[in-house]
């Protein structure tokens, strides 16, 4: 058997298949086939696991001795510092230290972290699950005993560039009569001998004294530089220049971060797709991991309840969502008026379908849909919730909360797949009939497809849920709490992005690799997409001279930082000698929206040719006209994509006009109008006979109301209670008890429909707001009483009729004094607007 091994060679390599490699692996990869040939069962448990029972050993270690070289920094971010201390300790254990350290000759930290394992290893306050570095001593001293079925071992990097581990396994492997195969691609031609600009380049790159002095460019086309404004410009050309030459097929490196740009503009031009699985946080269903954890704090996150509600897959009835979503977005908070009229109308409704509903099954599925629907509104809202600054959440609510979003996307998938096996079953049905339904068939694949894709979002939800519980779950029983922080911390840290492939790979399609040491063979031509700086690891040692002097003694020292960086060298510079005959480097200045660095190799471009790059350069106008020599440049090598100028259209009418009848208001008469109405129908006609006459209406954006219009809607609600309670004391209330009651009533209405205003930051602004809100009440109070008005009620309904036409309104406030009335309407505003469009005399 042969095998295909590199460190970078987990994810997609080029070429895709090798004659006589019967599989290519990387480091995962290759542990877990060691572990089924040799029989041996690994439990799979994931890092965050290993990574919560570390934290525990740390903070049972810190009771002890307070004074850690880590104490600090696991007081500030326990979960990082576990996490890069568990690092340390797997790289220590690969390295074959047996944490058996002298407590006077050993450096502290080794003493420190030879303490902590044999906490580890006592098993008293958690068993540490085994990770990579425990497998991979297993599976080493499991091969003394038996022999792999591998022959060959083609190896991709360097022997003496793979860390130490691996050195020591491959050294083993080669005592028991594996064949270790180094991956050797051509060296380049020595300077003088290059007869090409992609060959002085390779030269330059592979120079051994890193001398690469000046050399003559030739523009031959083997070396191409295509600049763009950003990676959305070059996609769009490389795709259109793709389609004006069908025969072309080069190999493309997609490197850094995978990015659907380029199999999107292929996509859009009618080409095969590349399937590159696009990692994104933005999908909505993995939103979910991190708003749920909102509904067990108070004051609860309107923005965030908002977006929960909003999400077009959550755990919660669709109608009720929707519904509950637009009364936040208005009032924002829990359990208002409307709120629970709302959750009433939504019950009321559904029993009324179920009693009207003739059909037995569908009423029974009716009523399960009503039950599953509270149940899930009483999971959610009718909750306990805990003080976000002060107090914190049992590990228990915590488990319970994931626990049924992992049921709940478990479900999806079940319901998905049904899905997808009737549209599939409703499309080979279609196919069978003598007339052939074309659009039906099409329907049935669109959504037999969509059904598909819909399933991996969900069980990526459902496995971070899960983690999340099983670390709750490996807290100390009984009493176990985390607080809003630490929480937040644990799903930060388990939160990966989602790989999602808009199209699988087709036919026909660009071969590629996804890191730049993935090249394992050579190709005619290469496209190197976003030729820019790649984020690098640490450049600085872990461990301190005096460590590394001590555990080389012992004979287990880790790698040295340089190794590192020469490993990292040779990866950058593997495309470059896998190249035969084309090179081109897409080198935009923004990815994503962020501005890019550099490549380093580009520093070896400009100590060649200099400012003669330019020669060799092609910068993408998508809007724009290239200079006609680089046109004619490069037109030698591809057939460009057209510029065509449109020709001019010239409209019989200018501008855009609907034409309504002029008996529309007959046809649709109104018999009521309203002040709101009336104001559109005299200042802009068109909104009035848009939405009033031909029922138009803008579609509504869920957004959470500003603070203005909250202040005001709050100062409504509020004025409303205390004016109906005032109508009905039957005594005149003291400015003291008016304040009492306001004091009272305003923090519940708060909660109920303010609730951005119990954020924290925004301590001040609530307190301003009730502050002036309370002063103009008492005010209000004061006015009516002296001037000896009684209170009629408040939002009440009047009508009347102008100029024949009837019109309806709900006052704010209405007041009688003998025979007089007074109309009161409420306003909240900043500014003086509406003082300024009384003394300018503008209506109101």
């Amino acid at each position: 058997m042969q095998i295909l091994f590199g460190l970078s060679l987990q994810e997609q390599a080029y070429p895709e298949r090798v004659e006589g490699v019967d599989l290519t692996l990387g480091e995962t990869g290759f542990l877990t086939w060691v572990e089924q040939q040799l029989g041996i069962q690994h439990e799979e448990r994931q890092a965050h696991l290993r990574t919560e029972q570390y934290r525990q050993v740390l903070a049972a270690y810190l009771s002890q001795e307070s004074a850690a070289f880590f104490a600090d920094s696991f007081q500030a971010d326990a979960w990082h510092t576990t996490q890069v201390l568990l690092s340390m300790r797997d790289e220590l254990l690969l390295a074959g230290w047996k944490f058996q350290a002298a407590e006077k000759e050993a450096p502290a930290r080794l003493r420190t972290l030879a303490k902590i394992e044999r906490i580890a290893e006592q098993g008293q306050v958690a068993v540490l699950d085994k990770g990579f570095a425990e497998r991979f001593l297993f599976i080493e001293a499991a091969l003394r005993l038996r022999r792999l079925p591998l022959d060959v071992l083609h190896l991709n990097e360097p022997e003496d560039l793979l860390p130490v581990h691996w050195r020591r396994l491959l050294s083993h492997l080669r005592a028991e009569g594996v064949k270790i195969q180094p991956i050797e691609l051509p060296l380049p031609p020595r300077a003088e001998q290059a007869a090409t600009d992609l060959a002085a380049y390779q030269s330059a790159v592979f120079a051994a004294d890193g001398q690469t002095g000046a050399q003559p460019l030739r523009a031959d086309g083997s070396l191409m530089i295509f600049r763009a404004a950003s990676d959305g410009d070059a996609a769009f050309f490389l795709a259109k220049l793709a389609r004006y030459n069908p025969d072309w097929q080069p190999v493309c490196l997609v490197a850094g971060e995978k990015s659907t740009v380029l199999d999107v503009a292929l996509i859009q031009e009618g080409l095969p797709s590349l399937g590159i699985p696009s990692p994104s946080y933005a999908r909505p269903t993995p939103q979910l991991l991190k708003l749920v954890s909102q509904f067990l704090f108070e004051p609860i996150d309107p923005y965030k309840l908002l977006e929960f509600l909003s999400l077009p897959s959550k755990p919660m009835h669709e109608v009720l969502a929707r519904s509950l979503a637009d009364v936040v977005a208005e009032k924002p908070g829990l359990f208002s008026p409307r709120w629970n009229a709302t959750v009433a109308q939504f019950r009321l409704r559904l029993e009324e379908q179920i009693e009207s509903e003739p059909n037995p099954k569908r009423a029974a599925d009716l009523r399960t849909e009503l039950k599953q629907a509270m149940q899930q509104y009483d999971f959610w809202f009718r909750r306990k919730r805990y003080e976000r600054s002060r107090d914190k959440v049992p590990a228990r609510a915590v488990a319970e909360l994931y626990d049924f979003v992992s049921r709940w996307a478990y479900a999806q998938i079940e319901q998905l797949k049904e899905r997808a096996k009737r549209m599939d079953e409703r499309a080979e049905w279609l196919e069978a009939q003598e007339e052939t339904n074309v659009s039906g068939i099409y329907r049935a694949r669109a959504q037999a497809q969509q059904a598909r894709q819909a399933q991996p979002p969900h069980a990526h939800l459902a496995a971070l849920s899960a983690q999340i519980s099983q670390i709750v779950g490996t807290l100390p029983a009984g009493g176990a709490t985390l607080s809003a922080l630490e929480l937040e911390r644990i799903i930060r840290s388990l939160d990966q992005p989602l790989p999602v492939a808009i199209r699988p790979r087709e036919v026909g399609h660009w071969q590629y690799a996804t890191h730049s040491s993935a090249m394992t063979a050579g190709c005619s031509e290469l496209i190197w997409w976003n030729f820019t700086a790649q984020p690098a690891g640490s450049i600085f040692q872990r461990w301190y001279r005096a460590e590394m002097q001590y555990l080389g003694a012992a004979a287990a020292a880790p790698d040295v930082y340089t190794l590192a960086h020469s490993r990292q060298l040779w990866q950058q510079i593997r495309p470059v000698q896998s190249v035969e005959n084309r090179l081109i480097l897409v080198v935009p200045d923004s990815v994503s929206g962020e501005e890019q660095k550099m490549h380093p190799l580009w520093s070896d471009l400009r100590s060649i040719w200099g400012e003669q790059l330019q020669r060799i350069s092609y910068q993408i106008r998508p809007f724009g006209y290239e200079e006609q020599e680089k046109n004619e440049w490069l037109q030698q090598f591809f057939a460009l994509p057209l510029r065509e100028r449109l020709p001019q259209q010239q409209r019989q009418e200018e501008g855009t006009f609907l034409q309504i009848s002029p008996t529309i208001a007959q046809e649709f008469g109104r018999e009521e109008e309203s002040h709101s109405s009336l104001e559109k129908l005299f200042y802009t006609p068109q909104d009035w006979v848009l939405q009033h006459q031909l029922d138009l209406r803008a579609s509504p954006i869920l957004s959470v109301s500003n603070e203005q219009r909250l202040k005001g809607n709050l100062s409504h609600s509020i004025l409303n209670k205390l004016f109906e309670n005032l109508k009905d004391a039957g005594i005149q209330w003291s400015p003291k008890f008016v304040e009492s009651w306001f004091e009272r009533e305003a923090q519940a209405f708060i909660k109920e429909e303010g609730a951005p205003l119990l954020m924290y930051g925004k301590e001040s602004q609530r307190t301003d707001f009730l502050r002036r809100l309370l002063r103009a009440t008492q005010t209000l109070v004061a006015a009516i009483y002296a001037d000896g008005w009684k209170i009629v009620g408040t939002e009440q309904e009047l009508t009347g009729e102008i100029a024949g036409q009837k019109l309806r309104g709900f006052a704010d406030l209405v007041l009688q004094r003998n025979k007089e009335w007074c109309i009161v309407d409420i306003k909240w505003s900043g500014g003086k607007s509406y003082q300024n469009r009384l003394s300018t005399g503008q209506d109101l």
